[in-house]
């Protein structure tokens, strides 16, 4: 496997050596250079067949796809969207887990060394694995940061083994935020304590609940208030960290009306993709929609 050589966590320390989170610095200043918004693309592991996966990275990068997002199964399918639970439970039916997810991240990087790459691994999967272990998987893997939409970062403290281990190997540690909560000036401190401990993005949820999938209406009206809340504690911070929209965008006409906030950096497409490669739909459409993503995040 590919990954970054030379580089394990021991006796508490990260051996000098740093993955290439540049990759993502890198990739959002060429979009801010161009005019245009960052385009992640979510990719689930549909099967113990790798090649699907690979097959659909490499159609979402023909089509314009700046970042990809490797998802692993999530231990509660059933709350997430239509699209999504079906990749979750066919994950699970051909007993695939965070381990794989992060050798099919480990395979793409091979393939793929100059694309950011960003798995999404829940907190559940850390703890089971030890923490430890994932982020030396993380490492080996090549992989530029870690989602973990399940990690209570701003409840746990700065000090946390996960945060920590993940920080001292160079790793990003991907945040998320409910539009609702940088307009509740009660919610002040956990919105800054959530924008602290991230690192290189921010997704910004759309959907109430973040219900993933399509015929989801999207908090567009509170969205500029919401982002421009949070550039305006980011700068008081002296902290620069982009905001990707994620859920409910399944069409270029939502990702061309969220990215009119000029707070939003990019927006992520995931159930759009994935249900149109679990439906054997062409490559070349799968790329052409991509294509059109891409178009529509042009400023």
């Amino acid at each position: 496997m590919s990954g970054i050589s030379g580089r394990r966590l021991e006796r508490g320390r990260l051996e000098r050596g740093r993955p290439e989170l540049g990759r993502l610095e890198r990739c959002f200043d060429d979009a801010r250079t161009r005019g245009s918004g960052v385009l992640v693309g979510y990719v689930p592991l549909f099967s113990a067949d790798r090649s699907l996966v690979l097959a659909a990275v490499e159609a979402y990068l023909e089509g314009g796809v700046d970042v990809i997002q490797v998802g692993t199964p999530a231990p509660y399918p059933f709350l997430d969207g239509r699209t999504m639970a079906r990749c979750h439970l066919g994950a699970f039916g051909a007993g695939l887990g965070a381990e794989d997810a992060f050798k099919t991240c480990g395979v793409i990087r091979d393939r793929f060394p100059d694309v950011p790459l960003v798995p999404m691994v829940f907190y559940s999967a850390a703890i089971a694995l030890g923490i430890r272990s994932l982020v030396e998987l993380a490492l080996s893997a090549g992989v530029d940061a870690l989602d973990t939409p399940d990690y209570p970062g701003a409840a746990l403290g700065p000090d946390h083994d996960y945060r920590r281990l993940v920080e001292e190997a160079g790793l990003g540690l991907i945040t998320v935020m409910d539009t609702a909560l940088p307009l509740q000036p009660q919610k002040r401190d956990l919105v800054r304590s959530v924008l602290e401990f991230g690192s290189g993005f921010i997704f910004l949820l759309l959907t109430q609940g973040g219900l993933t999938g399509p015929n989801h209406r999207l908090n567009v009206d509170t969205l500029p208030a919401a982002a421009g809340q949070m550039a305006l504690h980011l700068e008081e911070m002296g902290k620069r960290l982009p905001v990707i929209a994620v859920c409910g965008i399944d069409s270029a006409e939502k990702a061309s009306l969220v990215t009119r906030s000029r707070h939003i950096d990019g927006v992520l497409v995931g159930s759009a993709l994935a249900g149109r490669v679990l439906d054997g739909r062409p490559w070349r459409e799968i790329r052409g929609f991509c294509r059109g993503l891409k178009e529509a995040l042009r400023r």
